[in-house]
């Protein structure tokens, strides 16, 4: 889909202000306790949680409504804390892995945003761009694999693989048979160095969710949808192989999918009287999160698994909520509004 929910998400936080009504705070839920409000640093008036690993280790960022924002990082007995960008006033953290390296962006002058690696050891390092003037990480991996978008000489927009070997590479320089003109944006890794992501054509055409494997890149297919907004979008895959994201369906509303290579693409639907759904992430245990509208019109943070279907995660007392991440205990994380 030429606009889905996570990358309209993360679109508005490069291109305008952050203006929450009501207070958006990040939060941690568990099957357990439930939505847990993470709160924000002071000076700051919003938080929204993007990327969680297997110890519970959060990472995201703090608005101002002048449109100041900054990376954190929280940890269950350590609270928040500040993580350094490539800007004190202009970055966003988006994943973490195992190993506690973290990738996000900054603005970094003139408009210009870079993506970044973070380690405890040696701070925020610019992953710099294949030849334009912007670009942003995505997701990591366990073995230090970033994904992500970045402009080209021509001003396309490209996904891009970056290694501490390689440096960041054009991921259409590595595919066999891609078009000429099309964009590409990759959205997830995993351990095996498998890309997800969605490509279509920067003068219209309708885009369609992906698999790279070792140069080859696979198209997922659709739900339905009809026309230049009839597409699809995968944004998460995990270490078997199974991807998530949102695809339109007939009506035009966006649905949240699971797609395998045996089964194809899989329509997770949506919650109870709602008009659409958008998944962001799996786990390895095949656990979906992402966020689906209620009846309301509001955007709720959903879990979804084979067993259960789709469940509503609540909010934290105001309107809405939306999951961006689920790490393999099945926490999750993403951003609620308050009261």
């Amino acid at each position: 889909m030429r606009h889905s929910l996570r990358l309209s998400l993360i679109l508005s936080t490069i291109l305008c202000a952050h203006v929450a009504l009501p207070q958006t705070d990040a939060f941690l839920w568990t099957a357990t306790g439930g939505m847990q409000d993470l709160g924000v640093l002071p000076g700051w008036q919003d938080s929204n949680g993007s990327g969680i690993n297997d110890s519970g280790v959060i990472v995201g960022g703090l608005f101002k409504t002048n449109g100041n924002r900054t990376c954190f990082g929280w940890k269950d007995g350590l609270g928040m804390r500040y993580l350094k960008g490539l800007s004190p006033t202009n970055s966003s953290a988006v994943a973490v892995n195992n190993h506690g390296q973290v990738v996000g962006y900054s603005l970094i002058g003139d408009g210009q945003t870079h993506a970044f690696l973070w380690t405890r050891e040696s701070g925020a390092q610019d992953l710099g761009t294949v030849g334009g003037s912007s670009g942003i990480a995505l997701a990591i991996n366990n073995s230090g694999q970033v994904v992500g978008w970045s402009q080209t000489p021509t001003g396309i927009v490209h996904a891009f693989l970056w290694t501490q070997e390689t440096g960041m590479q054009d991921l259409m320089t590595l595919t066999h048979g891609t078009c000429t003109g099309c964009e590409s944006f990759a959205e997830a890794i995993n351990d095996s160095g498998v890309i997800v992501g969605k490509l279509g054509h920067h003068e219209g055409a309708r885009d369609y969710a992906f698999v790279w494997k070792n140069g080859y890149l696979k198209s997922l297919g659709d739900l339905g949808g009809v026309g230049i907004n009839g597409g699809s979008e995968a944004t998460g895959i995990n270490k078997s192989g199974q991807v998530v994201g949102s695809a339109a369906v007939p009506d035009g509303s966006g649905h949240a999918f699971l797609w395998t290579e045996t089964g194809g693409m899989q329509d997770l639907g949506t919650l109870p009287g709602g008009s659409g759904s958008s998944a962001t992430a799996i786990n390895n245990s095949g656990q979906v999160v992402g966020s689906a509208y209620v009846p309301s019109g509001q955007l709720h943070a959903f879990i979804w698994d084979s067993t259960n279907g789709m469940q509503d995660l609540g909010t934290l007392g105001g309107p809405g909520s939306q999951a961006a991440a689920i790490n393999d205990s099945g926490e999750v994380t993403g951003m609620a509004d308050l009261p």
